[in-house]
């Protein structure tokens, strides 16, 4: 019986039709007791089948979700390094004004006119390495911060989620072995009719 319910879900209904039928007045107190006993173990093994399928799912999407937030985390991580060997470089370059600066300023008087270009272009990048960058590395930290945050919200259910599947799934396997045994318990031997070639 359950073999076939794993193969078809739908067989459900006409099982339960046949112990609705098995289930009346003339059926006698034996055959009574293993239509009752056959209706719990079909009405467990659907109640944890449909529970196991629910987790499976909810599962899945949780670990998609959990995903998705990883993987925002690591775009943020690629951007905030861009940004920051871009600042790292503007930094660079204003050291190397400050160093071209201090030598034209010992140089002659022709001179001054390059000084005041470079430190006009050194404002500029200045203002870019500093407080532009700044800005925007701070945002992208706390977005990176808040993404992998969520990913570790995500981690407890996971966890809890594949131990409710562990524990449905030995439950189906031990309603499945019970289910045998009361099966081969309660087989009638052929009957002599049967027994012939």
């Amino acid at each position: 019986m359950l073999g076939l319910l794993e193969r078809d879900s739908f067989i459900y209904y006409n099982i339960k039709a046949l112990f609705r039928k098995l289930q009346n007045p003339m059926t006698n107190e034996a055959m009574f007791l293993l239509v009752t006993q056959a209706e719990t173990f079909l009405e467990q093994f659907v109640s944890q089948s449909q529970l196991l399928t629910r987790t499976s799912n909810l599962l899945t999407s949780l670990l998609a979700t959990q995903q998705h937030h990883f993987e925002q985390a690591n775009n943020c991580n690629a951007e905030v390094t861009t940004i920051k060997a871009a600042s790292d470089e503007a930094l660079e370059q204003l050291v190397a004004c400050e160093n071209n600066i201090a030598r034209w300023q010992s140089e002659i008087e022709a001179l001054k006119e390059k000084v005041r270009q470079e430190e006009a272009k050194m404002e500029k990048l200045a203002a870019v390495a500093i407080e532009a960058q700044k800005v925007k590395l701070d945002e992208l930290a706390r977005e990176g911060i808040q993404h992998y945050s969520d990913g570790l919200a995500v981690q407890k259910r996971v966890e809890h989620l594949t131990s409710d599947k562990e524990m449905l799934q030995r439950k189906l396997v031990s309603i499945r072995t019970q289910y045998y045994q009361f099966q081969a318990a309660n087989r009638k031997p052929p009957s002599p009719s049967q027994q012939q070639p």
